[in-house]
Parts: C-alpha cells; sequence; structure tokens
C-alpha cells in the first residue's frame, strides 16, 4: 500500500518545513521498531547537513521535537 502511495524506503516519513527552523525531519516508527541501515544513514546525512532529525515512536515525541527545534531557532 505505502509503496503505491510513493513512499521510499530511505527517506523519512515527514517533512517539516517552518519558518522559524527550515527543515526538519521525522522517522515515524511504531512500538520499539528501529530504523533500518539505509534510513540510519540517510538520517545521518541530513544531520550532517544540519537539518534536525527525529525517530518518533509516538505523537508525544513528535511534538517535544517540533518545541525544541522551535526553540533552538527563535
Amino acid at each position: 500500500m505505502f509503496k503505491a502511495m510513493g513512499v521510499r524506503p530511505c527517506v523519512p516519513d515527514l517533512v517539516i518545513i517552518g519558518r522559524k527552523f527550515g527543515l526538519a525531519f521525522i522517522e515515524l516508527k511504531a512500538g520499539k521498531k528501529k530504523p533500518t541501515a539505509i534510513q540510519a544513514e540517510v538520517h545521518a546525512l541530513l544531520t550532517d547537513m544540519g537539518y534536525p532529525v527525529v525517530v518518533a515512536n509516538s505523537l508525544e515525541q513528535v511534538e517535544k521535537f517540533i518545541q525544541a527545534a522551535r526553540k533552538a531557532n527563535p
């Protein structure tokens, strides 16, 4: 189903464009699942480029990530 929607296995699930913090990337994982090796490589590359990246297992983690990004870039 996700493949039909155009989802790619190495690109984070959400890309947030914020006026204050530019781009931020969120990888959503259910339960205790972890990113694949290629996803981890892409996350490291994005981080090295200066973009915030988080792997979130809950909505609360997503909210905290966005709030932290806002505070870091007033």
